[in-house]
């Protein structure tokens, strides 16, 4: 019972979820590559509880640029896009 099938339970697939994820805790990031966006859900209450904003990339004449693979560590989120950059996101403290 993998987590690509308690993502298709939850319906995630409908939002272009990728297949890459990362799991920290109770919370699962995920990313939408054709939306170039990252989000965060609570596998707990099934919700999800963050989503950013579209991250901003270098469009490149011969090819689309998309997501490629994602890391999560205590407070980043690290996203390696097509054209090799790493974006990192930090999360803010409360």
């Amino acid at each position: 019972y993998g987590m690509w099938d308690k993502m298709e339970k939850m319906n995630l697939k409908k939002y272009g979820v990728n297949g890459n994820t990362s799991l920290q805790g109770d919370l699962l990031y995920f990313y939408n590559d054709k939306e170039l966006q990252f989000g965060v859900l609570d596998i707990n209450t099934k919700e999800i509880i963050y989503v950013s904003e579209p991250i901003a990339v270098v469009e490149r004449d011969d090819s689309f640029t998309r997501l490629r693979d994602l890391k999560v560590s205590e407070n980043k989120v690290y996203i390696l896009d097509s054209n090799h950059t790493l974006h990192i996101f930090e999360r803010e403290q409360h």
